[in-house]
């Protein structure tokens, strides 16, 4: 809080100047300069107060503004400027309907040689692009798309061809189940296919719909690692009496400066049992050391299973399995499990880890065995306690003849002495 005092002598000076106390003819200016002369003291006389005022102001105000650019830069984080992406226009349009014509619509569109869409600028969510597309005439035509990839806001779905309304990008790194903004539509499954000449794993919307006399199929694919739209197609058909007419719309990527083959590989390295020779009844813990050999971070599951050598690989048992999730490019992690042999019988088996991953591309090195490990019969319950009662037996045995050794040793030695003394002594007078 401001000090009293200098609020006082502000007011007494203000005072005096407005009774006329000095000399200086009375003036708005003259007020309105003193005024803020006044207000410039107190600023600088306070400044400690004031630059308080300024750090609390970027606390409450430019933190959470920052927070929000931080939450919207994930949506975006694997576009940059500069990015592209090429697409091919297809339509078909059929009917034997007397006197029916091809919609200029779908004329339009046919004329279109590609598509081509780049990330001209980026801003937290916010993605704008250049829609480039160019004729068979060979004139273009550039639109500005905008949106926002978290929310759907915009107008990225605005495509040259009214058939299609789909959105070029959407947001990045969705899982099965999630909602596409945009799209307004959820990732029904994720598939792994070639786009642009390189494998791809996709995030897929498809939908289809069907009555007596119609029916109508809407496919969707985005690449997951990037957001850009890899193929959209819409289907429909109608038939009735005899008539039908149906038109199919598809947009394709065929290029683009993003993508690079996807490799996908978990390998198991190792198995460790602990211990490697076990009676019936007992534990074995189960160490799998597994490494991401491929290009992608991957969620994947590890399964450990036995069988005996005489029943063969067919009759294997499942002793756990766990799900790895999002595990680095390079990365390495041992997983654990704990194997109870309590209900097998004395014989050799062999232990195999297993990794499933879709797509993984060595299959070679998802599978590791390892050889082996001995359980035997449970020792009889009695063998145990006869050995330890033998060994007690024994002990007190040893401990006795200790003794006895010992009085002996002793005995001979107070024998021994009292005879020296018995010979020292002089013979006494009589």
């Amino acid at each position: 809080m401001l000090d009293c005092r200098c609020q006082s002598a502000f007011f007494e000076d203000f005072s005096q100047e407005e009774s006329g106390v000095d000399e200086e003819p009375f003036s708005a200016t003259f007020l309105c300069v003193n005024v803020v002369r006044r207000f410039l003291v107190i600023i600088l006389r306070f400044s400690r107060v004031f630059r308080r005022m300024v750090v609390l102001f970027v606390l409450l105000v430019c933190l959470p503004l920052l927070c929000v650019s931080v939450r919207g830069q994930q949506a975006s984080s694997s576009l940059r400027m500069g990015d592209w992406a090429k697409y091919s226009l297809d339509v078909t349009w059929h009917s034997n309907i007397p006197g029916a014509t091809e919609p200029p619509v779908y004329l339009d569109t046919s004329n279109i040689e590609w598509v081509k869409g780049e990330i001209a600028a980026i801003q937290s969510a916010n993605v704008t692009v250049n829609l480039t597309t160019h004729f068979k005439n060979g004139t273009e035509i550039i639109v500005a798309l905008m949106g926002d990839l978290e929310t759907g806001d915009g107008n990225l779905s605005s495509l040259p061809s009214s058939l299609l309304f789909v959105p070029l990008v959407v947001k990045s790194d969705l899982k099965v189940g999630d909602f596409i903004p945009g799209l307004f539509a959820n990732v029904t499954k994720r598939i792994s296919q070639v786009f642009a000449g390189h494998r791809r794993d996709i995030n897929c919307h498809e939908y289809m719909f069907s009555t007596v006399v119609s029916s109508m199929g809407m496919y969707y694919y985005y690449d997951k690692s990037t957001g850009f739209l890899c193929r959209a197609e819409t289907n429909t058909s109608t038939s009735a009496m005899g008539y039908e007419m149906s038109y199919s719309t598809s947009m394709t990527i065929i290029d683009t400066n993003k993508f690079t083959d996807q490799t996908h590989n978990i390998s198991i390295e190792n198995v460790v049992l602990s211990p490697t020779s076990v009676y019936v009844g007992s534990h074995v813990g189960v160490n799998v050391s597994v490494e991401n050999d491929g290009n992608e971070a991957e969620t994947f599951i590890i399964a450990a299973n036995y069988y005996s050598i005489e029943a063969g690989r067919g009759n294997s048992t499942e002793i756990g399995r766990q799900q790895i999730v999002n595990l680095t490019v390079g990365g390495s992690i041992i997983v654990c499990f704990e194997w109870n042999v309590s209900g097998l019988s004395a014989g050799t088996y062999n232990l195999e880890a297993v990794s499933y991953l879709q797509g993984d591309v060595n299959l070679g090195n998802s599978t590791f065995t390892l050889e082996s490990l001995t359980v035997q019969n449970t020792p009889p319950a009695g063998q145990p306690l006869l050995l330890y009662v033998a060994v007690g037996i024994v002990a007190v045995l040893v401990l006795i003849l200790y003794v006895r050794r010992n009085r002996k040793a002793s005995k001979g030695t107070q024998n021994q002495s009292a005879t020296t003394t018995t010979q020292d002594r002089p013979p006494l007078d009589r």
